[in-house]
């Protein structure tokens, strides 16, 4: 996860809204519609609003860490590419999941936390069917909070 405003060789930019229902209940009880990349309606509809104050396009590297060497990307893949999704399968689940460790310190307010995060990651990885989706979900349980701790560091420096 790299902020968006560190961003200028991010492989990937949304400039339009997406929206996603989750079907698990541990992610169903929350609302926000603070200043954040997400807004959270009641029944579990999370919105990735794409621009926000002073950002047009949320650009993110799908899922991390990557590392660019002249033309070869090497790093974690992102899933077959599929049509319906016009772009690889994991890629969406990295978008939301990015956004939403941007926002933990606005959704702490309504009691939303890393692992809330992750477990939406890990649904939405699932619900493309992502081979991996179990090994990419441990991995930010057990990374994820380290990369979130380094992006503070760096934002507050």
């Amino acid at each position: 996860m790299r902020p968006t405003q560190y961003r200028h060789n991010a492989l990937y930019l949304a400039t339009e809204p997406d929206e996603y229902v989750v079907a698990e209940p541990a992610l169903k009880g929350f609302s926000f519609a603070g200043d954040g990349w997400v807004h959270i309606r009641p029944g579990g509809v999370f919105t990735h609003r794409a621009n926000r104050a002073g950002y047009h396009g949320f650009t993110w590297d799908g899922c991390s860490p990557k590392l660019a060497l002249g033309p070869l990307l090497l790093g974690t893949w992102d899933g077959a590419f599929k049509k319906a999704l016009k772009m690889p399968e994991a890629v969406r689940a990295a978008k939301f999941h990015d956004a939403l460790y941007q926002d933990l310190d606005l959704l702490a307010e309504i009691g939303f936390r890393r692992e809330h995060a992750d477990l939406l990651f890990l649904e939405m990885l699932r619900a493309n069917r992502f081979r991996y989706a179990s090994l990419y979900y441990r991995a930010v349980r057990l990374f994820g909070g380290l990369d979130l701790s380094l992006w503070r560091l760096r934002s507050y420096s």
